[in-house]
């Protein structure tokens, strides 16, 4: 049974070989797995925009990769690290995590 980084270790390999590096720099590499736990992979981008950028052109791509690698359906959750602005007098309200699920 692959650890969380181990597998995210291999999507990574896999989505560096088909990505330019400009991209595959600033989008993916500094993204960290914080776990793979009952078949959820929980991925950490630096911030906000980063984790929305991320969940909107590589969320299915890394779901199907992972679900390869793995060979059972994962489930990919994306959060952001920290929010790119502080509020001054609130804080910012809670981001949904976006979930995808590749079908076997």
């Amino acid at each position: 049974m692959l650890s969380g980084s181990e597998l995210w270790n291999k999507v990574q390999q896999a989505l560096q070989g088909s990505l330019s590096k400009p991209t595959f720099e600033t989008w993916l590499r500094p993204v960290r797995c914080s776990g793979f736990t009952n078949g959820e992979l929980l991925l950490q981008a630096p911030y906000i925009f980063a984790s929305n950028w991320l969940r909107k052109h590589y969320l299915e791509t890394i779901t199907e990769l992972a679900t390869d690698i793995v060979g059972t359906p994962v489930q990919v959750t994306v959060l952001a690290h920290q929010v790119d602005e502080e509020p001054s007098d609130a804080q910012a309200p809670p981001m949904a995590p976006a979930v995808s699920t590749a079908a076997p």
